[in-house]
This record gives C-alpha cells, sequence and structure tokens, in this order.
C-alpha cells in the first residue's frame, strides 16, 4: 500500500489542497494522502535536482543517507545507471 505525503509550504492554500486530493480520492478510493502542514524553507525538491544536475554539492539539504542513495544511483545526472 502506497502512502503519499503533500506539504502545504508559504503561500499554498489548504483548501485548494484538501479539494485536489478529494477528486484524487474519489478516482482512486483507496488512496492514501496525508497533508503536511510545513514552515517555509528555502529548499525544494527542485533546487536539489538542479544542483545534481550541474554537478553541485546537495550537502546539507538532504539527510547523508539519501545523499548517499542520490549519488550511489547517479540519480538526476548524466551517470544515471
Amino acid at each position: 500500500k502506497t502512502h503519499f505525503l503533500s506539504a502545504i509550504r508559504g503561500d499554498i492554500d489548504r483548501n485548494k489542497s484538501e479539494e485536489i486530493i478529494s477528486r484524487i480520492k474519489k478516482e482512486h478510493p483507496y488512496a492514501n494522502i496525508t497533508l503536511l502542514d510545513m514552515a517555509d524553507i528555502p529548499i525544494s525538491s527542485s533546487l536539489i535536482r538542479e544542483k545534481l544536475m550541474v554537478g553541485e554539492s546537495i550537502k546539507g539539504l538532504v539527510p547523508e543517507n539519501v545523499e548517499e542513495y542520490i549519488i550511489r544511483r547517479g540519480l538526476w545526472t548524466e551517470t544515471r545507471q
């Protein structure tokens, strides 16, 4: 069973997010989706992917074991396996 987490940050409208999740659940009744309220932080998955694509370090942006996994798998780099 898959569980999706959706983070609400910054100026994202929680009501709009709940409406979208409601539509998804109508189409996929067994979908397990949780909304997380998060502080607005200047780190995003897009930033991490962009740094990796140009060969920049992501040290400190993700936990060490996540960084190791990404590097080992060559994710978002030209060396992707």
